[in-house]
C-alpha cells in the first residue's frame, strides 16, 4: 500500500525521519513516498521508496498526481509528520471509519481515499481548497453514512495527541502503549520530542528490540 507523508517547506526533518521509521517499523505493507521536497537525511536508508518533488502546487494538484501515479493500487494513505505509528497496525486498522470529536486533534491519523473516488472528487472541487478541506469533503461525500468510532484519544486506542510543552514522560509511554499512533502537537518542545521518540526509534536499532512502545 502506498503511504504519502509530505515535506514542505518547515517541515521538521527529525520528526520527518521518525514518523518514516515508524512506518517502517510497525506496518510491513507500506510504500513510502515522500511529497514535496527532498529530505536532508538519507531517505533511501530510512526505507523510503521515492520523493514525489512538488513546486507550488495546491493541495487539489498534489493529491491528484499522487492518485494518478498510484494507478496501480485502488488505494493510498495520506499521513502526516507529525503522525507517528507506536505499535504494529495492519491495513485493517487504518480502514476503521472515524469521527473525530471536539477532543480530538483534526488529522491526527493516517487518511485512506480510495483513488477512483478522490480524483473524482477533486475534479469538482475549487483549486485552492487545503488538504483538511479536501479531508473533510470527501468524508463528507463517500463516508457520511458509515458508523464510525468516534476518536476520543481519552477513551479509545486510536491516537494519543501530545499537546503541551513538556508531557509528561512515564504517562505518555504508558498511554501510547495501548495506541496505534501518537500524534504531536506544534506547541510541543522540539528537543523533548527529540528524546522521547529516539528512545524508540533510534539510528541503529537492533533486532532484539521489542515490538512494542512503552
Amino acid at each position: 500500500m502506498r503511504v504519502y507523508i509530505p515535506n514542505f517547506k518547515g517541515t521538521d526533518q527529525t520528526l520527518l525521519r521518525y514518523a518514516v521509521r515508524s512506518w517502517v517499523r510497525y506496518f510491513f505493507d507500506a510504500e513510502l513516498w515522500i511529497v514535496g521536497e527532498v529530505p536532508t537525511f538519507d531517505f533511501k536508508a530510512e526505507g523510503v521508496t521515492s520523493v514525489f518533488e512538488t513546486e507550488n502546487e495546491t493541495a487539489c494538484q498534489i493529491l491528484q498526481r499522487a492518485a494518478r501515479v498510484s494507478e496501480l493500487d485502488q488505494l493510498l494513505v495520506w499521513s502526516e509528520p507529525s503522525i507517528i505509528l507506536c505499535n504494529k497496525i495492519t491495513p485493517a486498522h487504518l480502514f476503521i471509519p472515524k469521527r473525530l470529536n471536539p477532543h480530538t486533534p483534526f488529522m491526527s491519523c493516517p487518511q485512506v481515499f480510495g483513488r477512483k473516488e478522490l480524483l473524482k472528487l477533486l475534479e469538482g472541487l475549487s483549486p485552492d481548497k487545503s488538504f483538511d478541506d479536501i479531508v473533510h469533503e470527501y468524508h463528507a461525500h463517500y463516508l457520511y453514512d458509515i458508523a464510525g468510532l468516534t476518536a476520543d484519544w481519552r477513551t479509545d486506542n486510536i491516537t494519543l495527541p501530545l499537546m503541551s510543552r513538556t508531557p509528561d514522560v512515564h504517562r505518555a509511554r504508558s498511554m501510547a502503549a495501548s495506541k496505534m499512533f501518537i500524534y504531536v502537537g506544534r506547541g510541543v518542545d522540539r528537543t523533548w520530542v527529540r528524546k522521547f521518540l529516539s528512545a524508540y526509534f533510534p539510528d541503529k536499532q537492533a533486532d532484539s528490540e521489542s515490538d512494542e512502545v512503552g
